[in-house]
């Protein structure tokens, strides 16, 4: 349920996405440094992990197309509807490129 309300979000936002080269590139390596570590990563292989983390900044970039705004949010509020959401994509990433 979460993962088909996450896909309507995205696809209706899709269109006024743009984060710059630089700001997703630090989502996927960070995205990437994270899913190393778990042992369905070093299981799964890398492939998987690559998976996981185009599909949680391609979300991610479709959800929230202003950055700045949510590096901000995530870094400083906790509890925020925004980190909510942030969590729910990464874990339907990682239920997609892990297939658990």
């Amino acid at each position: 349920m979460v993962a088909c309300y996450l896909l309507v979000v995205a696809g209706a936002m899709g269109a006024q996405a743009h984060w710059s080269k630089a700001d997703n590139s630090k989502l996927r390596t960070t995205a990437f440094q994270a899913v190393a570590r778990t042992p369905m990563s070093r299981r799964a292989g890398v492939e998987n992990a690559t998976l996981y983390c185009t599909c949680s900044a391609g979300l991610m970039e479709k959800v929230y197309p202003d950055y700045a705004v949510v590096n901000a949010v995530t870094t400083k509020e906790p509890q925020s509807p925004v980190l909510h959401r942030a969590f729910e994509i990464f874990d339907f990433c990682y239920r997609r490129a892990f297939r658990r």
